[in-house]
């Protein structure tokens, strides 16, 4: 399970960041790190040291 606040890649290829975890559903929801949009996904790996980052190059060039 994804500890919040963590940087999770879902089976689609987004990066988010963890904010809750539903055990009962087996669910992760993720907040999109461009606009902050909300999804669930239930099919997810954490970020690698290169999706960590282009996470953070995102944020840099977002300022």
């Amino acid at each position: 399970m994804p500890a919040p606040g963590g940087l999770v890649k879902g089976s689609d290829g987004r990066i988010g960041e963890a904010l809750a975890w539903d055990g009962q559903t087996v669910t992760v929801t993720l907040a999109s790190l461009r606009d902050g949009e909300l999804w669930e996904t239930d099919a997810f790996s954490p970020a690698s040291e290169l999706d960590e980052l282009r996470a953070l190059l995102l944020k840099l060039v977002q300022q």
